[in-house]
């Protein structure tokens, strides 16, 4: 009996990937394992970011497990980085930090509190703050210049 061959599909027929700061619900319940619920979620979660900025934010999604986040990864990607207008970590209110996504009132106080000892916030300073570990830093330095 021949061995029957697999044939690979080409490039050509993959469909291309959707940009997931441009996708609806709809596309997102497409996902095995989301459902309306969770696909609200999701685009409440990219309203609060002001848009990804980076694939893995998907894994701040409360709800999203690694494999629902790898199938979007498969479908999904960030073909233009939103423009994000930072903000002076040295110039900022307390209340414009707070206003920012990944900083409590308690964290923007905390930033006020260092940049009135040190006069300015550098990465060092931010990362002798309690909770401010390096993937926060990276995070906030997406809406913050922090230098």
């Amino acid at each position: 009996m021949p061995r029957s061959k697999k044939i690979k599909p080409s490039p050509m027929s993959e469909s291309p990937k959707t940009d997931i700061n441009q996708c609806s619900a709809t596309d997102l319940i497409s996902i095995r394992g989301i459902g309306p619920k969770l696909s609200q979620r999701i685009i409440k979660y990219r309203n609060y970011l002001k848009f990804f900025s980076d694939m893995d934010q998907l894994y701040e999604v409360y709800g999203l497990d690694s494999s629902v986040v790898a199938h979007l990864h498969k479908r999904f990607e960030i073909r233009i980085k939103p423009e994000i207008r930072r903000i002076g970590i040295d110039t900022a209110t307390q209340r414009d930090l707070e206003r920012l996504p990944y900083i409590s009132t308690t964290d923007a106080r905390n930033i006020i509190r260092s940049r009135t000892i040190h006069g300015s916030v550098t990465q060092k300073d931010l990362q002798k703050i309690e909770g401010f570990d390096s993937l926060k830093i990276a995070r906030i330095s997406l809406y913050l210049s922090l230098f």
